[in-house]
């Protein structure tokens, strides 16, 4: 049971997660207590989303998910389009086969730190909402559904989220030489546009 959750029954899985979030977030909020209490409300938010969905906990969810590409048309496109982008089987059951909630808690947290990241940029720099936006896809990875091309095409567009682990452990490779990794982004469009460019030469 949570700090902030009197009254509700929370499964391992959900306390789990609001253990690890409420560690991540103390940085940001500076309270253990005001983070534990976000990261409450994120799995609140969360398992209200997969209730709607119905996908709470699904059994061999990588496994069911190939396999109605194999009959689902849209799946099928869906899939061919993020194998394009260099998804392996092996990715896929890297994402499909976490926990439901685990993924739209990943989901939240990259959607709340690019919210803080334009909030930043625009109050405490000055840049209109436009000019905070094209910065953040050049400063970290933006995941989502790459057919998505309203705000992005070519290179520049989200990154399917199945190679999320996959892309933070090249990242992990960049660390012994940040600055080559600069300039290697400095001469990118996007973030993406550069990982889009490793995973083509086989380096992510």
């Amino acid at each position: 049971m949570g700090l902030f959750g009197f009254g509700k029954r929370r499964s391992p899985i959900e306390q789990q997660l609001i253990d690890l979030y409420g560690q991540m977030l103390t940085m940001k909020f500076g309270s253990s207590a005001e983070a534990r209490k976000a990261a409450e409300e994120w799995v609140d938010q969360a398992k209200a989303q997969a209730e709607a969905e119905g996908t709470v906990d699904l059994a061999n969810a990588a496994e069911s998910y190939l396999a109605k590409a194999q009959t689902d048309p849209a799946m099928r496109a869906k899939l061919e389009a993020k194998r394009a982008d260099g998804v392996t089987d092996a990715d896929i059951r890297w994402w499909w086969n976490l926990h439901d909630l685990e993924r739209r808690m990943m989901a939240l947290d990259d959607d709340n730190s690019k919210v803080a990241f334009i909030i930043h940029k625009t109050r405490e720099q000055g840049l209109t909402v436009e000019q905070a936006a094209a910065e953040l896809r050049r400063s970290m990875p933006i995941y989502g559904d790459p057919a998505d091309t309203r705000r992005t095409t070519g290179d520049d567009r989200p990154l399917p989220y199945e190679l999320k682990d996959r892309v933070n452990r090249w990242l992990q490779t960049k660390m012994p030489d940040p600055d080559r990794f600069r300039r290697q982004l400095a001469q990118a469009t996007t973030y993406n546009a550069l990982v889009r460019a490793e995973l083509r030469a086989g380096k992510v």
